[in-house]
């Protein structure tokens, strides 16, 4: 009988010890999702920042260039040549209206300022403001400098990743483990 009941203790303390096991899987599963959240949502650095302005001005070249080539294209057709004979061409614009560069210099209107298209500006005055972005981003956002870089962002996600699919695979194992055991614990008690 004392063998019988070294047995069953031994299966009761190994059911406990997976059920623990079990459980601090799970725990560790919800410190490693708090901890994706975390470097889900934390701060991009300044590089990251620059370089997503960078790509709004490459889209603005693209866009401001497409709209040249179009407008271009349809100034040098048919009774459109007699228009480039004899009227200067501005490549700014406002609101579907042409504005020469002499009217802007000469401009007091302010409002005719805020309605240049931005695209223009952009592509005439890129280097510009590329040159200049990585200053404004450390002068009006200094906690980007200390920010998360994106190559670590991702690396981060991924090892956090690993390890949570990891787990919640040796949480599967383990909870079919404890309800093998049980259904055997049942049916022992009933023979």
């Amino acid at each position: 009988m004392d063998k019988v009941e070294n047995i069953i203790k031994e299966f009761e303390a190994a059911i406990r010890e997976t059920r623990q096991k079990f459980a601090e899987a799970g725990e560790r599963i919800d410190a490693l999702e708090l901890e994706r959240k975390r470097v889900t949502e934390a701060p991009a650095h300044a590089d990251y920042i620059v370089a997503a302005f960078k790509r709004g001005l490459d889209a603005a070249n693209v866009n401001f260039e497409q709209g040249l080539k179009d407008r271009l294209r349809d100034l040098n057709t048919g009774s459109n040549l007699a228009v480039l004979a004899r009227s200067p061409l501005s490549v700014v614009r406002r609101k579907g209206v042409e504005i020469s560069a002499d009217a802007l210099q000469r401009s007091t209107d302010r409002d005719a300022w805020s309605e240049i298209d931005a695209a223009a500006i952009t592509y005439l005055l890129r280097d510009k403001i590329e040159a200049e972005l990585p200053r404004l981003v450390e002068k009006l956002l200094p906690q980007s400098l200390s920010g998360m870089q994106d190559a670590d962002r991702r690396a981060k996600l991924a090892e956090i990743d690993a390890e949570i699919i990891e787990l919640k695979a040796e949480r599967q194992r383990l909870g079919e483990l404890i309800d093998a055991s049980t259904v055997a614990a049942y049916k022992r008690q009933g023979e």
